[in-house]
């Protein structure tokens, strides 16, 4: 086969997985991974799939990542400082975040340090309650 050819062909197969998606509709979402993720649980997840799938999609962070620098940038928190010493990280958080809800959860409250904390303390902690529910090894 000649280069243009092979070089057509290459193009061509590149572009049949965006097709599948084009053909998907508007309400609905294809997502294409390397391997299904193990855990929708953040803290207890163990591989890039399942990392992708809960902690970039489902749950929001107190910072991301810059995909191009690779730096932190604000989520939750809007700003951060760090001591001297580096053991005391100081957040502030982001005002009027809404938890999702559905018919089983209506929130009553915003979002705010007593959820951070919550979701710290749940994992540092060996006998928090969430541990026999999740069966994850922290």
């Amino acid at each position: 086969m000649s280069t243009g050819k092979t070089t057509l062909a290459l193009l061509l197969s590149a572009l049949l997985p965006a097709g599948a998606a084009w053909a998907a509709g508007n309400d609905t979402l294809v997502y294409c991974s390397e391997a299904s993720p193990e855990s929708f649980n953040p803290q207890i997840a163990s591989s890039g799939p399942s990392f992708v799938a809960s902690s970039q999609v489902l749950y929001n962070r107190l910072v991301t990542f810059d995909p191009v620098k690779n730096t932190p940038i604000p989520s939750l928190a809007t700003e951060w400082h760090v001591s001297e010493d580096g053991k005391t990280w100081t957040f502030t958080l982001r005002q009027g975040v809404k938890f999702n809800s559905n018919k089983f959860f209506k929130p009553t409250r915003d979002f705010n340090a007593d959820d951070v904390l919550f979701s710290v303390l749940r994992q540092m902690d060996p006998q928090h309650p969430y541990h026999k529910v999740s069966q994850g090894n922290y």
